[in-house]
């Protein structure tokens, strides 16, 4: 009779593990060389004291990775597992675990910088700050305690543009909004209130509204000031603005037919007398001071050269319609 060994027995024992240890071992591998061959930047955000667990599930629902369990065995392989930090990261859709690894080692500021330029409607600045929310937003904030502000449909005209620092660490989808409602708050000239006064509409929502179609029809600081005082004296006046950068605010192409001139709108300041019911964009500081602080003039009329854009003013519709057939 013969006998099998303990030793044989045990070698066959451990020969079943090593298919699945080198399967295991060249998916690692695979994984910290190759990556995946198609390249995208996918921006993630990992939150202040997350977890291994959590910032594997953050890579996995965003597919950068394709296996929790490999990328943190690799991670504790290579006594990475407690250096990962937090902050805002790109990484290449075709990364590695390596490369993964070596990314989320590197200090990452916990503020992230939003640029929001002047004349952006409200619609454009939320595409550029998805997370953030812009709309139909349910918001207590001191600016809205304002008459005439205090029952607006949206907030447009009140998004101050300018640069933000926003904190990773916050998810607050509010952040965003509350600091461009503080900066419009901060901004306001001490004595708004006088100037208003001073204007054919009394309230600041009006005066909002003029910056803004300010802010679309005009550039330098002169002019604008010229402007609001064609507007409020056409205002004053009961004449029609005829401002089409209203009839935009509407439209996503920056494009006008003849359909939208005829169109019996709110917006059609040709065929509407007055202002249109709400801001068009969202004014910066000198669009606003503009519009509080008109300058008087002899003016009643004026245009942008189709050539470089400098504004030419007219003292009567004759001498505006030579300028149009001059300079568009």
């Amino acid at each position: 009779m013969r006998y099998k060994s303990s030793y044989t027995q045990a070698q066959k024992k451990k020969s079943k593990f090593k298919p699945a240890l080198l399967l295991f071992t060249g998916v690692i591998l695979a994984n910290l060389f190759i990556g995946k061959t198609e390249v995208q930047r996918v921006e993630i955000q990992i939150p202040k004291g997350a977890s291994l667990n959590m910032i594997s599930d953050i890579l996995k629902e965003n597919d950068l990775i394709e296996s929790k369990v490999l990328f943190k065995a690799y991670l504790k392989t290579q006594g990475e597992e407690n250096k990962l930090m937090a902050g805002n990261f790109e990484i290449p859709s075709s990364a590695s675990y390596q490369e993964i690894s070596e990314i989320l080692q590197k200090y990452q500021s916990q503020t992230k910088i939003v640029l929001i330029a002047e004349g952006l409607k409200t619609t454009e600045i939320q595409a550029i700050t998805p997370a953030q929310c812009l709309k139909q937003c349910v918001v207590k904030h001191k600016v809205l305690e304002i008459p005439s502000l205090t029952n607006l449909k949206n907030l447009e005209g009140l998004l101050f543009p300018d640069t933000y620092h926003l904190d990773l660490n916050n998810h607050d989808p509010n952040q965003l909004l509350i600091k461009m409602l503080d900066n419009f708050y901060s901004k306001l000239p001490l004595d708004y209130q006088d100037k208003l006064k001073n204007l054919p509409r009394k309230d600041l929502y009006s005066t909002i509204i003029v910056a803004s179609l300010i802010e679309k029809e005009v550039k330098t600081t002169q002019d604008k000031a010229l402007v609001s005082g064609i507007i409020w004296k056409r205002l004053e006046n009961n004449w029609q603005l005829g401002i089409d950068a209203a009839l935009l605010y509407l439209k996503d192409d920056n494009t006008i037919t003849f359909n939208d001139l005829q169109a019996d709108n709110p917006y059609n300041l040709r065929k509407k007398t007055g202002l249109p019911p709400t801001p068009i964009t969202n004014p910066g500081y000198e669009s606003i001071y503009a519009a509080l602080n008109p300058q008087a003039s002899s003016y009643w009329f004026y245009l942008s050269k189709a050539s470089n854009g400098k504004t030419v003013f007219s003292k009567t519709n004759s001498e505006h319609n030579i300028n149009k057939r001059k300079y568009l």
